[in-house]
């Protein structure tokens, strides 16, 4: 197969390495693929060719702010989408692919994916691993944006979501009935990490607090746990300091709470951790359709995970799958967080815990979800023909 992809593939986002995990998986595959992203530092070099194009010009942040609100789109999705089209223009001179596949965040990628596939008479499969527009979006904009979406899934061949949650939601919100494009491909869980139990009580983060994801409630269910266990620690890793420092009003929790910076080695981390903890968009008006990529890659471990969240959430559903080595917590229930924390760091690995969470790998990992992705392209070019 010869596949033609536009997707952002830099090693610094959750996104940008599910993007480039299944890329290379397809290339290893035997596939033929050339990618269009946008320039990106700490290149390395990857399965398939990238084809790189600018998305940035050097404005004055306050200047950049102006024009986004004045096109309504984000400045450097536009840059990318010219050049990006150009590029594609440029290779398809000299290249024919049998499909493209183009991944989002952001929804440029599809966009001009949709663009060329309906230029060349194409077929064109998209995958998005967030809901499009974001559900936090002011309603102004997220009408403006809802129309130009609605128009693209229309023209896709094929477009998959990471959860069923999220592709109901999609469906509805576009009003797309007796769709039969929807389909479901989950970030994968990569290679399995059996981590050896060690004497400390480290508790870790990895991620970004930001938006409707917000530090406080674990840290105060982390303030009360350390009237149990006061030697725990508390590591916050990738997140701005700022973000979390006017949580930590007591000496005893400055001394307890651990922020790191961003790093790929996340293994390293996860390695030297006693407990996992994902936190889940704090939705009470939204529906919750997200599960965030951190907690797919806390899967791989045999480590305890701790999930703060809203009921009824994807995450909470994917979790329940591996109930002996998982807690389940309503976000705002402090003491409830304190509790689940305990039990992770009293936690114990069963044969019962073993067995789920293997079932939960064999279902989630790459292997199953590049068959799955690798089919679908397969039969778009058969029915395209």
């Amino acid at each position: 197969m010869k596949i033609l992809s536009f997707a952002w593939c830099d090693y610094n986002t959750a996104v940008g390495n599910a993007n480039r995990s299944f890329l290379e998986e397809l290339s290893k595959k035997g596939h033929e693929i050339k990618v269009i992203a946008p320039y990106y530092f700490n290149q390395e070099e990857n399965t398939f060719k990238i084809y790189f194009v600018k998305n940035e010009i050097k404005f004055k942040e306050k200047i950049e702010l102006r024009l986004s609100k004045i096109i309504r789109y984000d400045f450097v999705d536009i840059l990318y989408r010219i050049n990006a089209r150009l590029m594609a223009n440029k290779i398809l001179s000299t290249w024919c692919p049998d499909i493209i596949y183009s991944r989002s965040n952001p929804i440029s990628t599809v966009w001009v994916g949709t663009d060329i596939a309906s230029k060349y008479n194409l077929p064109h499969i998209a995958s998005f691993s967030d809901p499009i527009p974001s559900p936090f979006y002011p309603k102004w904009i997220f009408d403006l944006r809802k129309k130009k979406i609605k128009m693209i899934l229309k023209k896709l061949s094929a477009y998959s979501f990471i959860c069923q949650e999220m592709l109901e939601w999609e469906n509805s919100n576009c009003k797309i009935d007796k769709n039969t494009k929807g389909f479901i491909l989950p970030n994968p869980i990569n290679k399995k990490i059996n981590i050896e139990k060690s004497g400390q009580q480290v508790i870790s983060f990895i991620g970004h607090f930001y938006g409707k994801r917000k530090a406080e409630n674990l840290i105060k269910g982390f303030d009360f746990l350390l009237r149990k266990f006061p030697n725990a620690q508390l590591w916050i890793v990738g997140t701005d300091v700022s973000k979390i420092s006017p949580f930590l009003e007591s000496n005893n929790l400055r001394n307890h709470v651990k922020i790191l910076p961003y790093t790929n080695d996340v293994i390293q981390i996860m390695k030297e951790s006693t407990v996992l903890v994902d936190v889940d968009f704090d939705c009470e008006k939204e529906k919750n359709v997200y599960i965030s990529s951190k907690l797919i890659e806390y899967l791989r471990t045999n480590l305890p995970i701790v999930l703060l969240t809203t009921p009824n959430s994807p995450a909470e559903s994917l979790l329940s799958k591996c109930s002996e080595s998982a807690k389940i917590v309503y976000h705002k229930n402090i003491l409830g967080i304190a509790s689940a924390l305990e039990w992770a760091l009293n936690f114990f690995d069963t044969e019962k815990a073993r067995i789920e969470r293997e079932q939960l790998y064999k279902a989630y990992c790459m292997n199953t979800q590049i068959n799955l992705l690798e089919d679908k392209l397969i039969s778009m070019i058969s029915n395209d023909k």
